[in-house]
């Protein structure tokens, strides 16, 4: 085994050279092998991360250079089938890595994001979807709070296929109040 070795890991060729016998040279090969067989998988799972992460800026250039906006509906699937391995795979190896971007430092579980159908065929990142959401909450007049259905139906009109019960689910995962709270706040400012 060469002594540049993985990362940094590598096998002390002080103990390669000496002559083993007995249950000593069984033991030593039986760890030789397993060395090996360990700095193989660091090999495997390496480059199987710099698939998937060559695959993820790929899909989500526009996210890279404009930031959350930019974000593309992306699934586990849908990199499971471009780099060719399960899906269980791609969740394990993003799950708690990160990655150095030219917006900052991003967990590579940020790239995926579930999509809503468009009216023109295409789909459109829930992300996206619930800055909207919170961008005509924010704008709305005080004192006159639209409901959730006011807002399905704007999106609706934006072309974006959505429920009023997916715009109240976005909007509860935002922290925002239902219209009613929001009128009540907006009497006693």
């Amino acid at each position: 085994m060469p002594a540049s070795g993985w990362r940094g890991i590598r096998l002390n060729e002080q103990w390669q050279e000496h002559e083993w016998t007995g249950t000593d040279k069984d033991f030593m090969s039986q760890a030789m092998k397993e060395a090996k067989w360990l700095l193989h998988a660091l090999d495997q799972r390496s480059e199987t991360l710099m698939k998937v992460a060559i695959c993820l800026a790929k899909w989500q250039r526009s996210f890279l250079e404009y930031g959350v906006l930019g974000l593309k509906p992306l699934t586990l699937q849908d990199v499971a089938e471009e780099v060719g391995l399960h899906e269980s795979t791609i969740s394990r190896v993003t799950n708690g890595k990160y990655a150095d971007t030219p917006i900052g430092m991003i967990e590579l579980r940020r790239f995926f994001s579930a999509g809503l159908p468009t009216r023109g065929g295409g789909s459109i990142s829930v992300y996206r979807v619930q800055q909207r959401v919170k961008a005509l909450i924010d704008s709305e007049p005080a004192g006159r709070p639209i409901s959730d259905q006011a807002i399905a139906d704007r999106l609706q009109a934006e072309g974006i296929e959505i429920a009023r019960r997916t715009v109240a689910k976005y909007r509860e995962q935002l922290g925002l109040p239902p219209s009613s709270q929001r009128r009540r706040a907006g009497r006693s400012r």
